[in-house]
């Protein structure tokens, strides 16, 4: 068990300096801070620490049996500045608030409420998507690039789209729309 979860770890710590640290982290970090005319660095990334890093034991980096990420840094944290800051050092991290989670929280409530209950499970790609609003903006994906060759103003916008899957009037969306 303990080298399924290494390799599982050791494959999620690749993935997780590629592709995903630089479109969720260092791109949205990059464009606020020169929007506020201010040049960010990230003195974990550079070439030296990564390299040294990666040379560390998983078991140094990420303790999973006590639920704790950045084991080594938070260790290193305690034994410098003591107990006065375990209360940083244990509580889990924050991300900054971003508007479009209660937007897209409030699209969800939607297509929940609005969709069949089959929705999902009755669409010929349905086994691929694990909610609601995923096989429907799969759908107007398909709807506009595959029906109308990437004329949006013919399939109109998203909210007419789920109103008419929901076999209900566009009314009732800005209705729906407006709580």
């Amino acid at each position: 068990m303990r080298m399924v979860l290494a390799e599982y770890l050791g494959g999620v710590f690749d993935c997780n300096m590629g592709y995903p640290l630089e479109r969720q982290h260092l791109e949205p970090v990059d464009k606020c801070s020169m929007a506020a005319g201010l040049e960010m660095r990230v003195p974990y990334l550079d070439g030296a620490v990564v390299d040294l890093v990666q040379r560390f034991p998983l078991r140094l980096l990420v303790r999973p049996d006590l639920g704790i990420r950045k084991y080594l840094l938070r260790r290193f944290a305690l034994s410098r500045f003591g107990t006065p800051i375990v209360d940083v050092v244990l509580r889990q991290k924050l991300g900054a608030p971003a508007a479009g989670v209660i937007l897209l929280d409030r699209f969800d409530r939607l297509c929940s409420e609005m969709l069949p209950d089959k929705y999902v499970e009755r669409h010929e790609y349905g086994g691929c998507f694990t909610s609601k609003r995923e096989l429907l903006l799969f759908d107007f994906f398909l709807e506009i690039y595959m029906k109308h060759r990437g004329a949006a103003a013919e399939t109109g916008g998203v909210l007419e789209f789920l109103s008419a899957r929901a076999g209900r009037r566009t009314a009732a969306v800005a209705a729906a729309g407006g709580r």
